[in-house]
Protein backbone atom coordinates (compact mmCIF):
# COMPACT_ATOMS: atom_id res chain seq x y z
CA UNK A 1 0.00 0.00 0.00
CA UNK A 2 0.94 3.81 -0.45
CA UNK A 3 1.95 5.65 1.92
CA UNK A 4 -0.13 9.20 2.84
CA UNK A 5 2.41 11.67 1.17
CA UNK A 6 2.78 9.17 -2.20
CA UNK A 7 -1.28 9.13 -2.35
CA UNK A 8 -1.19 13.03 -2.75
CA UNK A 9 1.54 13.17 -4.70
CA UNK A 10 -0.24 10.83 -7.04
CA UNK A 11 -3.29 13.58 -6.63
CA UNK A 12 -1.20 16.06 -8.02
CA UNK A 13 0.36 13.89 -10.25
CA UNK A 14 -2.83 13.02 -11.76
CA UNK A 15 -4.25 16.39 -12.28
CA UNK A 16 -0.36 17.57 -13.90
CA UNK A 17 -0.94 15.14 -16.51
CA UNK A 18 -4.20 16.59 -17.34
CA UNK A 19 -6.30 13.48 -15.92
CA UNK A 20 -8.97 14.78 -13.29
CA UNK A 21 -10.86 11.99 -13.02
CA UNK A 22 -7.26 10.28 -12.12
CA UNK A 23 -7.57 12.32 -9.21
CA UNK A 24 -11.24 11.98 -8.54
CA UNK A 25 -10.57 7.90 -8.11
CA UNK A 26 -8.64 8.58 -5.57
CA UNK A 27 -11.19 10.47 -3.17
CA UNK A 28 -13.86 8.84 -1.07
CA UNK A 29 -17.36 9.06 -2.37
CA UNK A 30 -18.15 11.58 0.74
CA UNK A 31 -14.73 13.49 0.44
CA UNK A 32 -15.29 17.37 1.87
CA UNK A 33 -13.45 19.88 -0.39
CA UNK A 34 -13.05 23.36 1.43
CA UNK A 35 -10.98 25.91 -1.04
CA UNK A 36 -11.35 29.51 0.02
CA UNK A 37 -12.43 33.16 -1.64
CA UNK A 38 -16.29 32.56 -2.39
CA UNK A 39 -18.05 34.69 -3.74
CA UNK A 40 -14.77 36.08 -5.25
CA UNK A 41 -13.40 33.54 -6.55
CA UNK A 42 -16.40 31.43 -8.45
CA UNK A 43 -15.45 28.28 -8.48
CA UNK A 44 -14.60 28.33 -4.16
CA UNK A 45 -16.71 26.99 -1.35
CA UNK A 46 -17.61 24.18 0.37
CA UNK A 47 -18.40 20.83 -1.66
CA UNK A 48 -19.15 17.39 -0.32
CA UNK A 49 -18.75 13.98 -2.41
CA UNK A 50 -17.11 13.53 -5.63
CA UNK A 51 -19.53 14.87 -8.08
CA UNK A 52 -18.79 18.07 -6.68
CA UNK A 53 -15.43 18.47 -6.33
CA UNK A 54 -15.39 17.21 -9.98
CA UNK A 55 -17.62 20.12 -10.07
CA UNK A 56 -15.25 22.85 -8.81
CA UNK A 57 -12.02 21.52 -10.98
CA UNK A 58 -13.96 22.04 -14.24
CA UNK A 59 -15.13 25.59 -12.74
CA UNK A 60 -11.39 26.15 -11.61
CA UNK A 61 -10.01 25.16 -15.24
CA UNK A 62 -12.83 27.89 -16.61
CA UNK A 63 -11.93 30.37 -14.53
CA UNK A 64 -7.88 30.20 -13.90
CA UNK A 65 -4.99 28.48 -16.26
CA UNK A 66 -2.13 27.47 -13.46
CA UNK A 67 1.45 28.12 -15.49
CA UNK A 68 2.85 26.80 -12.05
CA UNK A 69 2.05 24.51 -9.52
CA UNK A 70 4.97 23.49 -7.36
CA UNK A 71 3.93 21.15 -4.32
CA UNK A 72 7.48 21.80 -2.12
CA UNK A 73 7.24 19.84 1.42
CA UNK A 74 4.95 17.16 2.43
CA UNK A 75 4.42 16.60 6.35
CA UNK A 76 2.73 13.38 7.67
CA UNK A 77 0.81 13.25 10.77
CA UNK A 78 -1.27 10.24 11.58
CA UNK A 79 -4.29 10.59 8.94
CA UNK A 80 -2.89 14.48 7.75
CA UNK A 81 -0.99 15.16 5.12
CA UNK A 82 0.48 18.94 5.25
CA UNK A 83 1.73 20.24 1.38
CA UNK A 84 3.39 23.52 1.22
CA UNK A 85 3.63 25.03 -1.97
CA UNK A 86 3.44 27.78 -4.46
CA UNK A 87 1.75 28.46 -7.42
CA UNK A 88 1.22 31.47 -10.68
CA UNK A 89 -1.47 31.52 -12.93
CA UNK A 90 -3.76 33.65 -14.95
CA UNK A 91 -7.25 34.50 -15.46
CA UNK A 92 -8.50 33.51 -18.06
CA UNK A 93 -11.15 36.47 -19.06
CA UNK A 94 -8.50 38.92 -18.01
CA UNK A 95 -5.24 37.63 -19.00
CA UNK A 96 -3.70 39.28 -15.48
CA UNK A 97 -1.52 36.89 -13.62
CA UNK A 98 -1.93 35.76 -9.88
CA UNK A 99 0.98 34.48 -7.74
CA UNK A 100 0.41 32.09 -4.25
CA UNK A 101 2.10 30.47 -1.52
CA UNK A 102 -0.34 27.65 -0.64
CA UNK A 103 -1.05 25.06 2.23
CA UNK A 104 -2.97 22.32 1.75
CA UNK A 105 -4.23 20.02 4.35
CA UNK A 106 -5.46 16.35 3.69
CA UNK A 107 -7.05 13.78 5.31
CA UNK A 108 -6.43 10.03 4.03
CA UNK A 109 -8.04 7.51 5.31
CA UNK A 110 -6.47 3.57 6.12
CA UNK A 111 -8.45 2.82 2.80
CA UNK A 112 -5.94 5.00 1.11
CA UNK A 113 -8.67 7.39 -0.16
CA UNK A 114 -8.62 10.85 0.10
CA UNK A 115 -11.29 11.93 2.48
CA UNK A 116 -11.05 16.17 3.01
CA UNK A 117 -9.60 18.81 2.03
CA UNK A 118 -8.53 22.24 2.56
CA UNK A 119 -6.59 24.82 0.94
CA UNK A 120 -5.26 28.24 2.46
CA UNK A 121 -4.08 30.47 -0.16
CA UNK A 122 -3.75 34.16 -1.04
CA UNK A 123 -7.62 34.46 -2.43
CA UNK A 124 -7.39 38.37 -2.59
CA UNK A 125 -4.61 38.17 -5.09
CA UNK A 126 -6.10 35.65 -6.85
CA UNK A 127 -9.77 37.27 -6.95
CA UNK A 128 -7.80 40.46 -8.37
CA UNK A 129 -6.22 38.74 -11.44
CA UNK A 130 -10.23 38.27 -12.64
CA UNK A 131 -11.49 41.53 -12.14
Amino acid sequence: MSTKIQIIQQFYEELGKGNPQGAIDLLTDDVVWIDPGYPDLPFAGNRKGKEQVMDFMMKMNNTVTYTQMEPQHFYNDGEVVMVKGFFKGTGNATGKSFTSPWMMLWKVNNEGKIKYYEAFVDTVNMANALR
